[in-house]
């Protein structure tokens, strides 16, 4: 297995959510779930039309996501609005008993969050199935 192959999923393009079909379509492998090592968080960002989640760099916390083998990320990078939406950086991962390298999506302007449009994952695992919207409006503090 290459190092450069290696796609983090985490957000709507996980197993079961309603972007998979991207990576299926592009022939991605799946490998295992997995998680970040320590220093990353899940933040759901709203705006008018759309709401993401959006992995940042933080001093604590990991988030849970999918690992997957792909051999043209182009689509993908296209998909995710590469350069502008998201960077595609180089993470650290744990599978349970090693650190692995792979690629995953961070969010290229954590500045825009704010007390009215972002909030924390719980636990760094991104479903659908939550309402975040909802959770945005009882919420009363700042991720």
């Amino acid at each position: 297995m290459d190092f450069n192959n290696l796609l983090f999923i985490y957000g709507s393009m996980k197993s079961g959510h309603s972007n998979h079909k991207r990576l299926l379509r592009h022939r991605a492998k799946f490998i295992s779930e997995i998680s970040t090592v320590d220093g990353f968080n899940l933040i759901y960002y709203t705006g008018p039309n759309f709401g993401i989640a959006c992995l940042i760099k933080s001093l604590t916390g990991t988030v849970k996501g999918e690992l997957y083998e792909i051999s043209d990320i182009q689509p993908i990078n296209q998909f995710e609005g590469v350069p502008y939406v998201y960077s595609l950086s180089e993470l650290g991962l744990w599978d349970g008993t090693r650190e692995i390298q792979a690629f995953g999506y961070l969010y290229s302007s954590p500045e825009d969050f704010n007390n009215h449009n972002s909030i924390l994952i719980p636990e760094g695992n991104y479903r659908e199935s939550i309402d975040y919207r909802q959770l945005l409006k009882m919420k009363n503090t700042p991720y």
